[in-house]
């Protein structure tokens, strides 16, 4: 309810985006590689609003040192909200270092009351590739969320601030 409330339009473009897409029989969860990303956006998404620079592409690349430590101080002009309803359940119920987020970035500043419309035309214009655009975010690592993180060692933990996969050929 708090996520409909709060994206209300972003909610009716997911739910209109699934309809449309309809399910996929082949695939073993009966929803196709967009459907995929769509469901994984409303279960667990995050989306980080603001002048990012250089933030989303060490996100990309897995570098939690550059995301968090080096550039610290650009996280107080971004704005993070958490999406996804079961990330948000989460949270509440039983919050714990290996939260994970599939993060959006919205790489421009955007006044608070516009977020909603504009995510609800990047969900509606959402091709097959939507999934790929989601990031995982630690979110304890996020400047502020934990206490520790203050610290750089915070992200020796590999276990929750994982190095890119590499893809073996």
């Amino acid at each position: 309810a708090a996520v409909w409330r709060a994206f209300p339009k972003t909610k009716r473009a997911l739910n209109a985006k699934h309809i449309a897409e309809g399910a996929e029989k082949n695939s073993p969860n009966k929803r196709s590689p967009l459907r995929d990303g769509l469901t994984l956006f409303d279960e667990s998404g995050v989306v980080i609003v603001g002048d990012a620079g250089d933030l989303p592409a060490a996100h990309a690349a897995h570098d939690w040192r550059t995301l968090f430590v080096t550039h610290r101080a650009h996280w107080q002009a971004l704005q993070v909200y958490v999406f996804g309803h079961g990330l948000l359940e989460s949270l509440a119920a039983r919050p714990h270092k290996g939260l994970v987020g599939k993060t959006l970035w919205l790489k421009q500043e955007i006044p608070a009351a516009q977020i909603d419309g504009f995510l609800s035309i990047i969900v509606a214009k959402s091709g097959s590739n939507f999934k790929a655009q989601l990031r995982p975010l630690p979110l304890c690592g996020v400047p502020g969320w934990d206490a520790g993180n203050s610290n750089a060692d915070f992200y020796n933990h590999l276990r929750v601030f994982r190095p890119l996969p590499t893809i073996q050929v």
